[in-house]
Parts: C-alpha cells; sequence; structure tokens
C-alpha cells in the first residue's frame, strides 16, 4: 500500500526494506534488491461522524493498530542494518524516532491530510526536528512545513507510469468519471449536486452519464442523495476497480472529474491524462500547478455551481483537444520522482551509501 513510497524502492544505488500496512488485493512486483514486509493493519474507512460510538470504536482500534504496527515494525527492521528511514505518515513517528536514537537519518514526506493534522499536534511540533529531510508532494504545503521544521522542505509531486496507464484509442462513450475513496474530502456529494445542475441547463450534457470509481463510509449517503436527485439512471457508483479495469473505465471516459475539497497531489489527474481523459478539476493542492493557472476548466473546491460550470464548458466544447503527454513525460513520470528523492538522499548521507 502506497504507490508513492513504492515507487522509492527503485533509487538506483539504495536497497530498500518496504515496511506497509498488509493488503488483501493484488500487490506490485518487489523490485531487485528490495525486501516486502507486510504487517497487520486496521485500514478500514472513518465512519460518518454523526455515528459518534462508531467513530470513537473505530479510533481506538486504529490506535491500537498504530502502535502494534509501529513496535513490530521496529522490530523486524532492527535485525537490517538500516542507514535511513522514511516514512510516509506522521503516525509512524515512533519509528522515525527509534532510528534517530540509533543516529540514523530520517526523512519524512506528506501527502495530503495527514499534514492538517500536525498542525494541532503539539506532540508532533516537540519532535519535529529529528527529521534530515522533509518532503511534500504539493507546494501549497511548504511554507507551513518549513515554519514548523525549520529548515527547508523539497516539493517532490507524484507521477505516473505512461507504460501502463495509456491512451488505447478505443471509441469513447458519453461518460464522465471520477475515482476516489467515498470520503468527505472528496467531495463527491458536491459533484453529484453539480451534475443535476448540469443536466438542468445543458443539452449537450443530458446525452452523459456519470460514474464513480471507489468505495467508502459515504456510499450509502450518496446513494440516497442520487435517488432524492432523481439521477438513478445517470450517476453510478461502481465500487473499487482493479487496475486493469479503471484503466479501461478511463478510456472508455470523455472527461474526468475531480471534486475534492482537499488534496495534496491526487495521482487519478495524472492517471486520467495519460490515458486521455479531458480534465476537470477543482483548485486544491498541486492541480493549479500541474494544469496552469489559465487552464479553463478548474472549479473552486465546494461549489457545485463552479463544478457544474467548468463541465458545462468542456462539455460544449468537445471538438477541441487537450494533449497531455509533453507535460506528463517531462515532469511526473515515476522515474523523475525517484531522481528527485535520489539527490535528496545522497545529500542527507555524509558517509558511502548501500
Amino acid at each position: 500500500m502506497g504507490l508513492h513510497s513504492y515507487q522509492l524502492m527503485g533509487i538506483p544505488g539504495y536497497q530498500t526494506l518496504f515496511v506497509a500496512p498488509r493488503y488483501s488485493g493484488n500487490t506490485y512486483p518487489i523490485p531487485e534488491g528490495c525486501r516486502l514486509i507486510t504487517l497487520p493493519f486496521h485500514n478500514e474507512p472513518r465512519p460518518p461522524c454523526d455515528h459518534l460510538l462508531q467513530v470513537m470504536k473505530h479510533t481506538s482500534r486504529r490506535l491500537t493498530s498504530i502502535i502494534r504496527f509501529t513496535i513490530s515494525a521496529i522490530r523486524r527492521s532492527s535485525h537490517f542494518d538500516v542507514d535511513l528511514v522514511h516514512i510516509h505518515s506522521p503516525m509512524y513517528l515512533l519509528i522515525a524516532m527509534y532510528f534517530h536514537a540509533l543516529r540514523r537519518k530520517a526523512c519524512i514526506t506528506f501527502h495530503g491530510t495527514d499534514f492538517h493534522r500536525i498542525r494541532r499536534s503539539s506532540a508532533y511540533l516537540r519532535c519535529a526536528g529529528i527529521f534530515d529531510a522533509v518532503f511534500c508532494v504539493s507546494s501549497d504545503m511548504k511554507s507551513d512545513l518549513e515554519e514548523i521544521h525549520q529548515k527547508p522542505v523539497r516539493v517532490v509531486g507524484n507521477g505516473v507510469d505512461l507504460g501502463l496507464f495509456r491512451d488505447l484509442s478505443v471509441p469513447r462513450r458519453k461518460q464522465l468519471i471520477a475515482v476516489g475513496t467515498l470520503k468527505e474530502e472528496k467531495g463527491f456529494s458536491c459533484l453529484i449536486e453539480a451534475f443535476r445542475l448540469l443536466q438542468q441547463k445543458s443539452k449537450p450534457a443530458r446525452e452523459y452519464i456519470l460514474i464513480v470509481v471507489g468505495d467508502g463510509a459515504l456510499r450509502k449517503q450518496l446513494e440516497r442523495q442520487i435517488i432524492g436527485c432523481g439521477l438513478q439512471e445517470k450517476v453510478f457508483l461502481c465500487g473499487e476497480k482493479e487496475v486493469h479495469e479503471l484503466i479501461d473505465l478511463y478510456n472508455e471516459s470523455e472527461v474526468f472529474v475531480l471534486s475534492s475539497i482537499s488534496e495534496g497531489f491526487p495521482k487519478v489527474v495524472l492517471e486520467a491524462m495519460s490515458c486521455g481523459c479531458r480534465i476537470v478539476a477543482t483548485k486544491v493542492g498541486e492541480v493549479t500547478n500541474v494544469l496552469g493557472n489559465d487552464y479553463p476548466f478548474l472549479a473552486e473546491p465546494c461549489s457545485a455551481a463552479s463544478l457544474s460550470g467548468a463541465l458545462q464548458r468542456i462539455l460544449e466544447g468537445m471538438t477541441n483537444r487537450y494533449d497531455y503527454s509533453g507535460l506528463l513525460q517531462k515532469s511526473y513520470t515515476w522515474d523523475a520522482v525517484r531522481a528527485r528523492y535520489g539527490e535528496v538522499y545522497a545529500d542527507v548521507f555524509v558517509h558511502e551509501r548501500v
């Protein structure tokens, strides 16, 4: 789990021990010179906030799971001669602190919502100085993280596998696609309302359907909203999909929609671009920097009217093509991401790399 962290196993000159939560689905292949250790972890989505007892139970199980994971990760990795530990969430802070106490190097990458949590954590603020390098996936986080850590923060975004996610040159349907966990931050409720408004004011839009790929705690709530809007024949919650199924859905769809309220650097935007979808997105995280400030199909977060307007503009100008391939090839391959991390690793180490 964690595609961004998984991709760091391919940095030339380093052997990697990848410790990750256990996952029941298919896993990516492990590169030569790397090892994977998976440990039990409580990965169930957080229940809606109005279910107080369920939230408390989930929080308790989550904290217990983090403690057990931390102890197991330290115990298992202590058998190896670790020079640097790189965590990808503040919840693994104790692992970084353990290796820092052994005078090993420590790095952290912030990916999204975890960044907002540490602002309110006095415990994290007291420990922030242990890290030799701090990364984030979005420039929106940079200045605040530099204030917290009192050192330069490197922005290293996500990448996309252009050999896997590609335009298959198949006929596309009158179809919009959105991808993500069904939780508040993804703004799917706003998207459904925007699609309802779009159906009312745009004749071309009435030929389109909206499919949402993903699952989560808000599924039943979104299903009720779809029925309440009378969109049962227009909006479909498709659940989770395997990677090859998702690639096919990207290639079947004309437009990808990102409706998020908050993000770091959403990989799904790069995936959809690579598969030839036109992109409509909210102005969150690194999205504006990727697409450009003058990109005409950006919308304000949490605004169904703004998102509906962006969708209307793109559907009514479907003869205009947007070729994202040059941008992706130049800046957003995983090789480029690994190279950026490798440069910082080399600066962090003052002894010979292994």
